[in-house]
């Protein structure tokens, strides 16, 4: 395949040949004999209204020998997508399920927080409302002094020493917030969603950079596990994957 055609989908790689070849659908159509209706959903991708995947693979083939592509390649591009397809759907049942744990662990951690509030605030105001340490005094008795050493002073014996009651500072609450840094080293795409919200898609080349917020987590789709490095507050994160293959990652 050319290298301006690398980057295409077997869709947008059969019509940017067919136009190439100044073919219409109906000259494609007559020479296949496939409908024009199904070209059309070939070249729209349209999984969804596409019969089984054993007729497409014989659309496929058929249509590029008649438009002179390479079948071989326009196949794996076939199969590229469905895997791409299938890790989409994948992605969103995980984040249907991510979402239904996310509101529990909030109100949890909402609990906890509560709690560790209302302790600090409890062991503060003891402290400072603690009762006085109220000493009774007796009469000093004073010792003899011995003659050769009149300037020595007496100690009043006794008396209890007072202590002052010790506040202890409330311990700090620690910032939250995630910040994610992407560079792409190669062709790839990525698909996140940070903190539950609806999702966002990149389409990256090799030097491109993102930097993304959240404040509890990011779930992540890489459509090339071996395409982009990934920092989360300045420390890195490993990608665990091929090149080649896509992943699915959550951080933390």
């Amino acid at each position: 395949m050319a290298d301006s055609r690398k980057s295409l989908t077997y869709g947008r790689y059969l019509k940017v040949i067919r136009l190439e070849k100044g073919l219409s659908l109906s000259e494609v159509a007559q020479e296949t004999r496939i409908s024009v209706d199904n070209l059309l959903l070939i070249e729209a991708e349209d999984h969804a209204n596409l019969p089984s995947q054993v007729f497409v693979k014989g659309f496929i083939r058929a249509y590029a020998k008649a438009i002179g592509a390479d079948e071989h390649e326009t196949i794996q591009l076939y199969f590229q997508s469905l895997h791409e397809l299938e890790d989409s759907v994948q992605f969103e049942k995980d984040l249907k399920r991510s979402q239904g744990k996310f509101w529990p662990r909030l109100l949890l951690s909402m609990a906890a927080l509560a709690g560790m509030m209302a302790l600090t605030l409890f062991i503060y105001q003891k402290a400072t409302h603690a009762p006085p340490n109220i000493a009774i005094e007796k009469p000093a008795i004073k010792e003899p002094q011995p003659k050769d050493n009149p300037a020595e002073e007496t100690i009043p014996v006794g008396k209890p020493i007072e202590e002052s009651p010790v506040l202890k500072p409330a311990p700090e609450l620690a910032s939250s917030g995630l910040t994610m840094k992407v560079i792409a080293t190669k062709e790839t795409w990525l698909k996140v969603i940070s903190d539950g919200q609806e999702p966002q898609r990149f389409n990256l080349s090799p030097g491109n950079s993102l930097e993304l917020k959240a404040e509890a987590d990011f779930n992540l789709l890489i459509g090339d596990a071996g395409g982009l490095r990934l920092t989360v507050n300045g420390k890195p994160v490993e990608i665990i994957g091929k090149d080649g293959e896509a992943v699915n990652i959550r951080i933390p």
